[in-house]
């Protein structure tokens, strides 16, 4: 699992007040605002490594997904590791012999380090509102039921 994408750290400095017993709370909405939040994104935006199997093709070039992709540190081709390629400055793999050794497919499995290496402000800021409205919800209520869903 990725870390959240703000802390409750992130929330003080906003103005945000954690009570003692909200601790475990605030943690499980920080969690499920940056899900949310690398959901609409489509990637992980914080830095993570990931291994991902992908179609081979004929061409040199292949496009590899959670940019942007700081490092590739291992690749195969139907298991078989390779290493005559080279990460380009766009983030995709180059291989003069492209990505797929016969007219049959082929299975590329590479091991790449990607994502930013911080979380950028505004980002965080989102996470933190969506925190803030939750938390709102549930102060709105003496039963702490205002963020239940409505039965």
């Amino acid at each position: 699992m990725l870390d959240a994408l703000a802390t409750e750290e992130d929330l003080a400095a906003r103005g945000i007040t954690v009570e003692n017993d909200e601790d475990l709370m605030v943690e499980t909405f920080l969690d499920e605002a940056s899900a949310a939040v690398r959901a609409a994104a489509g990637v992980p935006i914080s830095e993570t490594t990931s291994t991902v199997v992908l179609a081979g093709t004929c061409e040199r070039h292949l496009r590899l997904p959670g940019q942007p992709v700081r490092e590739v540190t291992a690749a195969a081709i139907d298991g078989d590791t390779i290493d005559d390629w080279k990460l380009t400055a766009d983030g995709m793999l180059w291989r003069r012999t492209g990505w797929q050794p016969s007219c049959e497919p082929a299975s590329v499995t590479v091991t790449q380090k990607h994502g930013l290496p911080e979380v950028p402000t505004d980002i965080v800021g989102m996470v933190c509102s969506m925190v803030a409205m939750a938390l709102r919800m549930v102060r709105s209520s003496t039963d702490g039921t205002g963020a239940a869903p409505v039965p």
